[in-house]
This record gives C-alpha cells, structure tokens and sequence, in this order.
C-alpha cells in the first residue's frame, strides 16, 4: 500500500505597527484578534492533522532573521519564528507570546520568504498538499509586485500550492472588495491586491468574521484514504476486476492517553513501560511463574484442554489465498439491514485503470437496474480468516463503486424472545403516528434538506475532550473550561420541533393511561422485598400443593426471596433447620479439600461458593457449586444432589418432603442438561425409578408425581451427549404403570402419630 501522503503549510503573520489600531469597538487590537485566529487555526490543525508540517514567518518584525537576508538580498524586518514540522505545544505558545512592532509591514516580502523556506523543506520529495496562509489587516500599500508576482504565481500554481488570506477588517464579499470593512472605514489598501493574487494561485479571502465562523466549526479528523486490500473482485472463472477495498465508516474514539512518570528526571520523557508478571491464584507468596511453565488452554464445558503453541499455531493457520470471490446474486429485499454484523468498506475500481473502471460500472448498473446485491466470500488478506460480505451497488459523484457490508454466520445470530404485547387501540396508533411525525427531522416543503446530517454531526465527547485539552495545555492549573453551547445544542432536542411536537405528546398521554399496581404500591412501601410465606405460598402453587400452615417451612424458597433468607415457619422448625445446615456446612468446608475451598473462595460467599449439598436449601447450594468457574464441581454437585433425594425420600413423613424432592429432581435435570451429563442423570433416574416403583405407597405417589412434572430421561433431543432415542424417553413412564393410591388406614395414622415428635430429630 501507498505511504502516507504529506502536507505543508507555512503561515505568514502581520506584526506590523498598523496592527496596533482598534478593531472596531471590541475593545481589542487588530493583532489581538489576529492572534486568537490564529491560535485557533493551529489548536484545529494539532487535533485534526497532528503531523502536518507546520512553518512560520512574521513580517513587520523589529528585527531580521531569514535565509534571503542572511544571503544579503534584502527582506528586511521579516522573522522565521519555526521552520516546517510537525505541530506541537511549544509552536502555539511562540503564538502566544508574539507582539506587534513599530516597524512598517510588507506582506509581499514576507510571502517570498515564506515560499523560499517551502521551497528549500520540500526539496524533491513529494508532498501531496501545499498551502500558505497570511494573517494581515492589509494595511501597507505593496509596490514593486508586478516585477515579482508573475514568476511568484508561476512557480506557487506549478507546485499546486494554494494561498489563503484572513484580512482583519476586510470587506465581507469577494465581489466588493471596495465596500465598507467591518471597522466602519474603507476597505484596507492591500485587500485587491491579495484577492487578484487568489484569484490566480488558487485559494481563499476570508474576512476576521466569516475565519473566526470557519476556525471556531467542529472539525474532524483528517485520514489519509489509503486502500485496506488489492484484490481481484471474480464475478465469473473468466472475468475478474482489479479493486481496491477503502474503510467507509470507522469508529473514532478518544485518543489513548500515555502514562508518564512523576518521579522522572526533568531532561527525560518519563514514559512508562508495562511488564506484566503472572502468578498462581492460589499461591500465598506471588511468586511470578515463568514463561516456560505457562501453557494456554481453552474451556470444554467445566473442563481446560492445554493446547501448546505449536497446536495454537496450526489451529489458526489456514491456506486462504486473498480473493474477493462472488457467490451469488440475490434480490436486495432478501438481505435485511438488521444482519449487517460490522463496518462498511467501499470496493471501488482499481485506479487509473480504464478497462477495471469500466467493467466496475457495467457491473454496478446492472445490480441497480435488477435491484439486485452480490453476496461474495472475501479474505482481505492471505491466510486471514475468510468473511461472508454483500456488495450493495452505488453511483456517487458519477464513480460506480460496491459497497461491501459483512453478514453474520450462523453463530454470530442471537435468539431473542420477548413477551407479547397487548394490542394498541386505534386512538393509541393514531396518537403515536402523530407524535412520530411531528418529531421528524426531515424539513417538510419550504423547510430545506433534513436537519441531521451523519456527515455534519460530530460527536459531542471528542469536541469536548478537544476543548478542555487545549485548556490545560495552555495553563495547567486552569479549571476545565464550560461546555461550548454549540456542544450543548447537539445534546438537546430542536426547540422549534419539540414546541411544536406539545400538543402531540398531550395525546399521547391522554391516550396511554397509567396506573399505579398494588404490586408497584407495594414494592413502594417496603422496598421491592417480599415475605417469606408470600414467596412459600408462590412456590407451593407453582408445584400445585396444597400448603398447610405447619408445612409452610417445608417449601423451598430462594434466599433472594425471601427476607433474610431465613425460613419463619409457624411452629419455629424452620430456623433450627437453617442452623444446623449452617453448622454441618461449616464442619465439611473446614475439613474439604484445598480445590474444593479454593472455589469456595472464589465465589466470595459462604452459600455462593459451598462445595456442599444441604437439604435446608438443595437447589440454591447444587446451582451455586455449578457456577463455580476455577474448579470443576460439576460431578461433586450431581453426586450429592442425588444423595439428598434419596434421603429426603426416605427421612419424608408420608408425602410432606415430596415437593422438596421433586424440585431437586428437576434441578438435577436441569443442571445435567447444561453441564452434557446426560449419562448419569439417566441412571440416577432409572435407579429412582426402580425404588419408588419397588417401594410403598408413598414412594409410588412421588413416582406419580415425577410422572405429572415430565421428568422423563435426558434424550439426543435434549443434549447431543446422551445415548437414549426420543421415543424411548417418552415410553419411560409407560414401561410400569404404579398405584398412586396413598395409604390412610388405622395403621397410617397411628405410625404419623407415633413419628411426629421425633420430626425435628429426623429433617436435617
């Protein structure tokens, strides 16, 4: 790819006596308005061309330092403050500390000297822009100038060098350069002279007003256009197109700031370099692990497979040649503009190539007319990763070009879902409509072209992270300047629009009325908790349990849920349980295994990290050890999830722990599911089965009840790691049909009776 183009500019100052006169009634000299222009002029060039090469020469100086005068041919009074280079804080501040003289300003010996200090940076090498700009309030009468203004403007017009004059106080039209000056006197004596001289070089006048308007405008970044990939584009085997991919829309963001240090030496930069040091989590000393003893690894479920950087390499190695290869042509209504996945680029002819320009514009022609997108495979570069892209034909400014977005795989899609929304009335669609265009910013007839303009609408975060760094460059102390109200307009809605838009936004709200819900008073009122019998009382109809006032501490309620996590029930059993589990919890974290603490650690909760499976609240404790992410818990966590439903089976007065198993059971599943343990939930389940099935009454009401919750095995339709066919998941229930009659003889009483006080002793 080409190199970066360069630019030259050399601005020419006025520091002549003339420059001490007021300007107006501002208050202010004509060079102190001529400084804050140009100080604005060279803040704009550091933040939208920083290495453009900058040069500066002030003429009506009191004294003399130039090369032509070193070389005793004259020009006098004429001052090369900086030689061409890049812009940078010390050139503002030579700006700023420049005043005027009492010596007489000629502007024409400060343009030659400027041209020769040009002319002597520039040498052979090739600079893509040239410019020179002189700040002057043309007050000097110029004489001599037809002896050296048509060679001047020879040699300025052959080099492509281009002249622009900001004249203090003059006339505002470049069609009445004899009218009145905006100090109220006639135009400066110099002002024809300079507008003759533009008018042959090329360039601009620009009166103090229309350049303080032009310099004080937002502007942007200037980026060189520079081709990202030269490929050839392959519409068919036998016809292939010479292209060259340009970036149309790249993100700009705010630029990186250098870390420096306080502690430096004055005479050095202070800049500071990051080394990182990696060491293990769990070692107590920090001691850094070598590069040797690192190895990368990549996640398989809770599993790290270590790939080498030989394995890495081959892995991301591919044999992809740079093509930009056509697939198919499909109409333009198929490709919606919701799957675009990245940046735009343009795809435009290879230049200077006449036979490429014209096969370009045959193929863009043909697209539009057949209204019709080419979807084509590029790679930008060789052994990149290849991209699917649609080129979507364009005529701008009479170039054909492609416009090539990326398009997604189907990895790259996301399943959304949302809940459906009650239907609109008819007054309610009528309202919106009228609110929607209202609200445009599209000017209606006799309103002009549309008020928001991509192009023209810059981003309010870099125009004031621009503003408040040129504040503290200038004077660090200083506080950071008010927002600009140009930045502050760009961040409120049009007046005129939003006035206008009053009445439609009354309908609006009187169509779409609100009402304040209990649940929203209630939230209001106690701060959006809920109490544990509300969250019980929640879960019990969610299992279609009947709940009984002594069995309220039996359901399973998140502590989230819950007020305080803690289980109130009516007879108090609740809290014994909790602290009991708390204690058997703590008595197995202390004597666990170091993974096992380690991850408890990391979750950063006694209950969030619990390598242990309770029963007071199963299936907070199975999820938490699943989330674990440094340590596999997975197969701990299902192991103990099963224990607990059996022992809840079997500790269970009649049916009163059923709806605790059953939850676990569906947590287990679930949890199989995500974690490809689909093999061992199925035999977990068979096992049940076979005990519930072999078992008594009760067990054979819970395998009942199994049945009506659908917790059949895991099948391939579920998880692509089990080994068991649809259909026999669903014969699962129908291989033995079981009583789900409960027994509640004399016998059944009398054994609930005789077991009820030992309840406490029996529930862990």
């Amino acid at each position: 790819m080409a190199g970066r183009q360069k630019s030259c500019v050399v601005v020419v100052v006025d520091s002549g006596s003339s420059m001490k006169s007021q300007f107006g009634e501002t208050g202010k000299t004509r060079f102190e308005i001529q400084k804050e222009a140009l100080k604005l002029f060279l803040q704009q060039k550091l933040f939208v061309a920083p290495k453009e090469e900058i040069g500066i020469v002030c003429f009506g100086a009191s004294e003399t330092k130039n090369d032509l005068a070193e070389a005793d041919m004259g020009y006098d009074n004429v001052v090369t403050l900086r030689r061409p280079s890049a812009g940078d804080l010390q050139m503002i501040r030579g700006v700023d500390a420049l005043e005027p003289s009492d010596k007489e300003a000629d502007p024409l010996d400060g343009i030659i000297v400027a041209w020769d200090l040009m002319q002597k940076h520039i040498g052979t090498k090739n600079y893509a822009k040239k410019a020179m700009y002189v700040f002057t309030d043309g007050a000097a009468q110029i004489e001599g100038a037809e002896d050296v203004l048509p060679n001047l403007v020879s040699t300025m017009t052959q080099q492509e060098c281009n002249l622009y004059v900001v004249g203090i106080e003059f006339s505002s039209s470049s069609s009445d350069s004899s009218g009145s000056a905006a100090g109220g006197a006639s135009s400066p004596p110099a002002e024809p002279f300079f507008r003759d001289f533009v008018d042959k070089v090329g360039g601009e006048v620009l009166d103090s007003a229309g350049a303080f308007e032009l310099l004080r405008a937002f502007k942007k970044k200037e980026v060189a256009q520079t081709s990202k990939s030269r490929v050839n584009l392959t519409v068919t085997p036998h016809m292939q197109i010479p292209v060259h991919v340009f970036s149309k829309v790249q993100p700009q963001r705010l630029p990186t700031m250098e870390k420096r240090s306080l502690a430096a030496p004055e005479d050095t930069d202070g800049l500071v370099r990051m080394i990182r040091t990696k060491y293990r989590a769990d070692d107590p000393d920090g001691g850094e692990v070598a590069a040797e003893d690192q190895a990368k690894a990549f996640k398989y479920g809770r599993q790290l497979v270590p790939v080498s950087d030989a394995d890495e390499k081959m892995l991301s190695a591919g044999s992809f040649d740079r093509c930009l290869q056509t697939l198919v042509a499909v109409p333009a209504s198929e490709i919606p503009i919701q799957i675009f996945s990245g940046k735009a680029d343009c795809v435009a002819a290879e230049p200077a190539n006449e036979k490429a320009a014209v096969a370009m514009d045959s193929l863009v022609r043909s697209l539009q007319e057949t209204d019709r997108v080419l979807i084509a495979r590029f790679v930008w570069r060789a052994n990149a990763a290849p991209k699917a892209v649609a080129l979507l034909p364009r005529i701008t400014s009479g170039k054909a070009v492609l416009m090539m977005l990326p398009l997604p795989f189907a990895e790259d899609f996301r399943s959304l879902s949302f809940p459906p929304l009650p239907q609109p009335t008819d007054a309610q669609i009528a309202a919106t409509d009228a609110l929607v265009s209202t609200m445009s910013l599209n000017g209606g007839p006799g309103e002009g072209g549309p008020r928001l303009d991509p192009k023209s609408c810059f981003n309010p975060v870099i125009q004031r992270f621009n503003q408040a760094i040129v504040a503290r460059a200038m004077d660090p102390s200083a506080p950071l300047p008010d927002l600009d109200p140009k930045i502050e307009a760009n961040l409120k809605p049009e007046r005129d629009i939003a006035e206008k838009a009053q009445p439609a936004f009354a309908a609006v709200k009187a169509a779409f009325t609100i009402t304040e819900t209990e649940a929203s008073k209630r939230k209001g009122a106690r701060g959006g908790k809920r109490s544990w019998r509300e969250a019980a009382l929640e879960k019990a109809k969610e299992i279609g349990k009947v709940l009984k006032s002594e069995d309220v501490d039996m359901i399973p309620v998140d502590s989230s849920s819950s007020a305080g996590g803690q289980m109130n029930g009516a007879s108090g059993r609740g809290n014994v349980r909790v602290k009991e589990e708390e204690g058997e919890r703590e008595r197995v974290n202390g004597a666990a295994a170091a993974s096992a603490s380690s991850a408890s650690n990391g979750r950063g909760g006694a209950n969030s990290g619990s390598a242990v499976v309770g029963t007071a609240n199963p299936v907070k404790d199975f999820q938490a050890m699943l989330e674990v992410e440094n340590h596999d818990l997975v197969k701990s966590a299902i192991e103990q999830m099963s224990g607990v439903i059996i022992r809840l089976l079997d500790e269970s007065l009649g049916d009163r722990l059923h709806a605790k198993a059953l939850s676990c059971l569906d947590a287990l599943r679930g949890g199989c599911k995500s974690e490809f343990e689909a093999l061992r939930f199925n035999e977990i389940l068979r096992s049940l089965k076979e005990k519930c099935t072999g078992g008594g009454d009760a067990l054979k009401g819970f395998w009942q009840s199994v049945k009506a919750r659908g917790l059949t095995l895991l099948s391939k339709n579920d998880t692509s790691r089990s080994d068991v066919e649809p259909e026999e998941a669903a014969r699962f229930f129908e291989e033995a049909q079981v009583s789900a009659e409960v027994g509640g003889g004399a016998g059944g009483a009398a054994e609930e009776a005789e077991e009820e006080e030992d309840l406490e002793g029996m529930i862990e």
